[in-house]
């Protein structure tokens, strides 16, 4: 595995501030980082990612426990291994030059998806189908978050964060038992892992300091809009 050192601190500057905000409010690690991952390494994406970022998830899973329903993701998580078995379908058929356009696409979609608005009532088929699209994007994008946070946006933000853990923990462990048997994930996609941790554990770190001081919309405008910066920068690299 090669990554120079400029590379690595780049990886490391974003995973920690995405790591610093998810841990704070709930999501900005796959939004915030993963353009940026593709653009220095595409292959940091999905696998690595996912399974670097598990250490920030079971960790924020272990701190909100006091405010876990696994219920109340149940429906989700049903949804989540038919959409990641069709990710998978769509990841191993695709050239490098076509993921990079549809990986920022779905990046796109996931900045639309929060900043939408939408109020989606709390009925088992939307969440069934928040699980689903979430399947596909941790296959497609490294992330599952955002049609989850968009169908439980009316839960409290200790509670959100909660469910958010149990539900990506979910996806992320699914998503890699989907990927091996396709060949997407190997020993070299556990050395990628293991480059990203640092950033993510330093950026968990941080999250206690932001914790008590930021509201979930405060740095909203700004995160969203850098996620979709960068996912136009990953488009633009691959069409021109």
């Amino acid at each position: 595995m090669h990554l120079t050192w400029i590379a690595f601190l780049i990886a490391t500057l974003a995973l920690g501030v995405g790591a610093a905000l998810q841990g704070a409010v709930g999501y900005g690690l796959g939004l915030l980082a993963a353009p940026v991952l593709v653009l220095i390494n595409p292959r940091m994406i999905p696998g690595p990612f996912m399974l670097a970022a598990l250490a920030l998830t079971v960790s924020m899973t272990l701190r909100e426990r006091q405010a876990l329903d696994p219920k109340g993701v149940g429906w989700m998580v049903a949804g989540l291994l038919p959409g990641a078995l069709l990710g998978v379908l769509v990841l191993t058929r695709l050239p490098q030059r076509t993921f990079g356009i549809v990986f920022g696409v779905a990046i796109l979609l996931a900045v639309l998806m929060s900043a939408s608005g939408l109020r989606l009532p709390k009925r088992k088929s939307v969440l069934g189908a928040a699980g689903f699209i979430g399947g596909v994007m941790s296959i497609l994008a490294g992330m599952s978050g955002p049609p989850a946070a968009l169908a439980l946006q009316d839960e409290a933000p200790q509670r959100l964060r909660a469910m958010l853990s149990i539900f990506v923990i979910a996806s992320s462990l699914i998503s890699i038992a989907v990927l091996i048997p396709a060949g997407r994930f190997g020993i070299y996609e556990i050395e990628l892992a293991a480059v990203q941790l640092p950033g993510i554990l330093l950026g968990y770190l941080a999250s206690y300091r932001l914790v008590a001081h930021l509201g979930g919309r405060s740095l909203r405008p700004v995160i969203l809009g850098l996620s979709a910066l960068t996912a136009v920068v990953v488009i633009l690299k691959q069409v021109l």
